[in-house]
């Protein structure tokens, strides 16, 4: 090879590499907006929560008789770093810090711990411990399990926990380790008590504390494998869910009561009450509820202030949802893994590790700041699911597409190899090893931590023994590294160059350039820290409920309970809740909250703020589905559509906010002219105070979202006065989104306000004394509230609704613009303020356009979209809709028009209740007729014909509302000038809609449409007070100065004629003139003009 041939190759390479570094850089240095790992099996739990009975009657539970040799020397001390069993360890503040591993899938089986206890018998349907001791019966599975018992932990097992610098094990116990099942209950009772006593001893021995946990409660409190039974909850809820929570609160006082004994209380410190409780599926007031009770019942028996602490777990409602549980000496738990979830597991290695370090410890200190002593129960090294049986047996893999038929997390992956610890090379190792030392920084802000498991016997990264074998653990937990405190960077092992290109040099230069690119655009890109907050998903929007009944006459409104708002699914008619509406009094209460509350908020930085949106939007990322079905289950809208109305929209619209906003509402200079050329003039936005938004239903998240965003970052606090139709998602989710965000962040979530009820709701908040309103509505509704803030003169925007037209001229693609026009008629089944309500087209292709959308018409499928699939368009949400759509197609077909589609009702076969009006065709209209002047807010497509272009805008026109159009045209000049004619707030050109995804514009219209405007910095300021400030700009030069002549009391009124009339010439006169007044004013000053004053 010459060498211009070699240095041309060297110089391609070169550039390569550069351009794989900008490449792989940009793609790291936006990490995925994951607010908080998805726990442990509990992400795809989709069951509806209930069970059959568990039949008989069950006998109280009773401890077994202790047969193991008891040792009473508590002098034993584990290590240097941690107290002797005997002396005080201080978990209230966590001086000392908890760290410890799990002992788990001894004395309660779990399959991916040892899956070989499951292999022979899976063929018959094993799959948890209750099938295996079913399949197995009595003797067998107690055979089976005394092996099992007396091999899996072993003295010898302690002994390297305490080598390993290891100061607590927690052990999992089931209910059966206490005597007193059932006759139905297959478990092998009071075995595992005896063995429990044997390792209590053994850590006694070693100085080592051991934390006893119920994991698994009559019933199940989860439904998951390791839980003793997989398959529907009946704990708390369910046929038998009220008795099995009672059994297991005498199970957990039985435990408290014998580790609260002295031969025991200084092993046994900490007890955990129950691993687990799926508070996403029972609801955390039920769990909370339950604690309480559990918690009251310990106490009574080891008297206050004596026993055990209690460890709550947090039943995956998040830590920021417990401040306000107290309790005697109780510790809150969470358990943290990324291997349940696809985005997380999806993240490169560097994001990983950035992931840990900026969201993993922050909740955790916030808690221990606000509840108290927090820990960490629950976490491995794992980052990808591919442990056998993890996801549970015949469950497959997330991350190589085995699972539940849903595709690879990553592409062209498996997980051969993944559980062999002997195939994981250097830069394998170093990231685990990190990974272990992130969490391990992370955790240690709380109270400390237990990893899960001590060992398996086939999936390395979750045993910890094999780790500090392997490398990737330290082999003292008290003299290890960190990493939180460090800047990371992109590591070596995510960047791999082709075997031919590994060139030295130029791989460190790829590294070097390829970290410090990343570092800055990651800095850029996430420079709003985000605290991770959770809300259950309310159990009526989970996959499969099928709870509530069916009402006969669906309506918000009972004549026999007028307090009330009755809830349902309108695609259905199922009852969903029954809630109280709210009065004046509540919205007097809730507007004196608020205003406390902003007295704070007001003070905050833009930074702080930042944090909060930023907050939310990583929460609306991870539960997109949550709330798009939790929207439909209240309107009857399509997860599509959910998709694009309320969560892209709401996402834009924080992402506009948190880039743009603060340069929207800085002070900003404005030019003061040559009078006063000395002085610095400035507009400042400061917040009104307390706003309120009166929000219509059609999208109930983002309607609701889309004015908080704006009035918090603006500095105010708000009510939220939502629709009574969509009072359920309000109340039940999205106003505790709201609010668990605001908390999280620290704080007062009494700053956002939530109201539903009626008119004289409605009324009240209007006329309450908030310091502005947004009503988004009708304008007859409209109309009444711009008259009833008119007595308090509170400034009002009013979004009122439209009827919007689209203009389709003789040049256009058809094939290209009748997909939008079907988006912009039939999304949301028509309920759209900026929907396609009149479609103009030129006469020369208008019968072509006609066949062509009335095909699509009559393909869309309609239905409940939670209960069917591959739904196109929902019901209706507001009841008694379809007769009034009705009568006005009638009227129209009886003037003159076509209807071509639909026109009436949808009964559907399955659910008559459900609130259904057929896609409608409607052609051959005139702009006299009622559907053409009226917002019909139904899936309805109106066709008119035109000839001219001034005959299209005429049509376009005539309708009182005025908020968005859309023109399309190949001939722009013509577009143009169709568009520039148009009288309204809003247009696009060759779309439908878009503006309104671009949020730096302001949104509104003109006419019934309303006035005033949301989104871009007019939204934003329009929240604001604008205080106009000048100061001088030089003021050791140069500061105001009046003369003598122009003083009170003035001696010659005649001079200050003279002066002042020449000051207004030396401004605004000509050059001769400015010329001739500064001589004149030189002349008074200095000897007075002796001017006399004219009458």
């Amino acid at each position: 090879m010459g060498v211009k041939q070699q240095s041309e190759r060297s110089c391609f390479r070169r550039y390569l590499v550069l351009l794989v570094a900008v490449i792989i850089a940009v793609a790291v240095a936006v990490p995925l907006a994951i607010v908080q790992p998805w726990n442990k099996r509990g992400s795809r739990h989709e069951d509806s929560g209930l069970n059959t009975p568990n039949t008989a009657q069950t006998p109280g539970p009773v401890l077994p008789t202790p047969t193991i040799p008891l040792s009473k020397d508590d002098s034993a001390k584990c290590n240097a770093y941690t107290p002797a069993l005997n002396e005080a360890f201080d978990y209230a503040t966590g001086k000392v810090k908890i760290r410890g591993v799990n002992l788990g899938g001894w004395l309660v089986l779990e399959p991916f711990i040892t899956p070989s206890l499951f292999d022979p018998y899976i063929k018959n349907g094993v799959v948890d411990e209750w099938t295996l001791c079913k399949h197995l019966g009595p003797e067998a599975a107690k055979a089976l399990l005394e092996k099992h018992y007396s091999t899996w932990v072993t003295e010898a097992t302690f002994v390297r926990i305490q080598q390993l610098g290891l100061n607590h094990v927690r052990i999992p116990i089931g209910y059966w380790a206490l005597a007193g099942l059932n006759p139905e209950e297959p478990f092998v009772p009071s075995l595992s008590w005896t063995y429990l006593l044997q390792a209590v001893e053994w850590a006694r021995k070693y100085g080592i504390r051991v934390m006893v946990e119920l994991h698994a409660a009559p019933g199940s409190q989860n439904g998951w494998n390791h839980s003793g039974r997989s398959g529907p909850i009946n704990w708390v809820i369910g046929t038998e869910g009220a008795a099995n929570a009672q059994r297991t609160i005498s199970y957990t006082q039985q435990l408290a009561t014998f580790f609260a004994s002295p031969d025991y209380a200084h092993v046994g410190p900490i007890l955990g009450l129950l691993n687990e409780p799926a508070g996403q599926f029972l609801g955390g007031d039920k769990v909370k509820a339950w604690y309480t009770q559990a918690l009251n019942a310990v106490r009574s028996a080891t008297g206050a202030g004596k026993g055990p602490w209690i460890v709550l777990h947090d039943a995956f409602l998040g830590l920021e949802a417990w401040p306000d549980f107290k309790g005697d000496r109780i510790i809150l738990d969470a358990h943290r893994y990324i291997m349940f979830d696809e985005n997380l597991m999806r993240m490169n290695r560097t994001t990983q590790l950035q992931f840990t370090c900026n969201n993993l410890g922050s909740d955790i200190a916030t808690s221990t700041k606000t509840f108290g002593p927090t820990m960490v129960g629950e976490f491995s090294v794992a980052v990808n699911d591919c442990a056998k049986y993890l996801n549970g047996i015949g469950m497959g893999h997330r991350w190589e597409g085995t699972f539940n038929g849903e595709p690879a997390v990553m592409p062209n992956k498996t997980c051969t190899n993944e559980n062999v610890a002997s195939a994981y090379d250097t830069a394998y190792k170093t990231f685990l090893s990190n990974y272990f030392n992130a969490q391990l920084d992370a955790f240690e802000q709380g109270a400390g931590w237990f990893y899960w498991n001590f060992k398996t016997e086939s999936n390395p990264l979750w045993s910890y023994f094999d780790g500090v074998d392997g490398g990737w653990i330290p082999k003292d937990a008290n003299n290890r590294g960190t990493m939180l405190s460090r800047e990371i960077l992109l590591m070596p092992w995510d960047l791999t160059l082709p075997a031919s290109s590994q060139d030295p040099l130029l791989g460190l230069a790829a590294v070097a350039a390829l970290s410090v690119v990343a570092h800055a655009i990651y800095k850029w890109t996430r420079s709003s820290r985000s605290i991770p907050f959770h809300v259950a998903m309310p159990e009526e929007a989970q996959p499969g409920w099928k709870g509530g009944n069916i009402l006969a006459n669906p309506s918000i409104q009972d004549p026999a309970h007028p307090g009330k708002i009755i809830c349902y699914d309108p695609s259905t008619g199922r009852h969903l809740a029954t809630i109280p509406a709210h009065t004046k009094d509540n919205v007097d209460q809730a507007l004196a909250r608020a205003r406390k509350a902003q007295k704070q908020w007001q003070q905050t930085t833009f930074a702080q703020r930042k944090i909060v949106l930023q907050s939310l939007l990583d929460f609306v990322l991870l539960n997109q589905e949550s709330i798009c079905r939790v929207a439909a289950r209240d309107t009857g809208k399509t997860m599509v559509d959910g998709k694009f109305g309320e969560i892209l929209t709401v996402c834009e619209r924080i992402r506009w906010t948190l880039a743009h906003g603060e340069d929207a509402l800085k002070d900003e200079y404005r030019n003061p002219g040559l009078l006063m050329f000395y002085k610095h003039a400035k507009v400042e936005y400061r917040p009104m105070g307390v706003v309120a938004a009166l929000v219509s239903w059609n999208y109930p998240f983002h309607n609701t979202f889309g004015p908080l965003i704006t009035a918090l970052f603006a500095g105010n606090g708000i009510l939220i006065k939502a629709s009574e139709q969509v009072a359920w998602s309000t109340m039940s989710y999205f106003a505790k989104i709201a609010r668990g965000c605001l908390e999280a962040c620290g704080h007062d979530p009494e700053l956002v306000q939530f109201l539903v009820g009626f008119q004289d709701c409605g009324e009240a908040v209007v006329t309450s004394g908030v310091d502005g309103i947004t009503f988004i509505g009708s304008p007859q509704v409209g109309a009444k509230v711009a008259t009833a803030a008119s007595a308090n003169l509170t400034p009002c925007v009013l979004e009122l609704g439209g009827k919007d037209v689209a203009v389709v001229n003789k040049d256009v693609d058809l094939q290209a613009v009748v997909p939008i026009l079907m988006r912009g008629v039939f999304q949301n089944c028509g309920q759209n303020c900026i929907g396609i309500e009149r479609i103009v087209v030129h006469e020369e292709i208008y019968e072509e356009l006609i066949a062509m959308v009335s095909v699509r018409i009559r393909e869309l499928k309609q239905g409940p979209p939670l209960e069917e699939k591959n739904i196109d368009c929902g019901s209706m949400t507001m009841s008694g809709r379809a007769k009034v759509l009705e009568s006005l197609v009638h009227d129209a077909v009886k003037q003159g028009a076509t209807l071509v589609h639909g026109g009436k009702a949808f009964s559907h076969p399955n659910f008559p209740q459900g609130q259904f009006f057929a896609p409608t065709l409607i052609t051959d209209l005139h702009p006299s007729m009622t559907i053409a002047q009226e917002e019909v807010f139904a899936p309805i497509m109106s066709v008119f014909k035109f000839s001219t272009l001034e005959d299209a805008i005429s049509i376009a026109n005539s309708s009182p509302y005025s908020l968005g159009s859309s023109v399309f045209s190949r001939n722009l000049k013509e577009g143009h000038y169709i568009m520039d004619r148009l009288r309204v707030g809003m247009s696009n050109l060759n779309d439908f809609g878009v503006n309104y995804l671009c949020q730096s514009l302001p949104f509104g219209g003109v006419g019934m449409s309303g006035y005033g405007r949301f989104g871009g910095p007019e939204g934003l300021r329009g929240v604001c007070h604008q205080r106009s400030v000048t100061v001088d700009r030089w003021p050791m030069l140069i500061q105001t100065f009046l003369p003598p002549v122009l003083q009170y009391p003035m001696t010659n009124v005649g001079d200050a004629i003279v002066v002042t009339r020449d000051l207004v010439n030396i401004i605004y006169d000509g050059w001769l003139g400015r010329l001739r007044s500064a001589v004149e004013i030189v002349k008074v000053m200095a000897v007075g003009a002796n001017e006399p004053e004219l009458l």
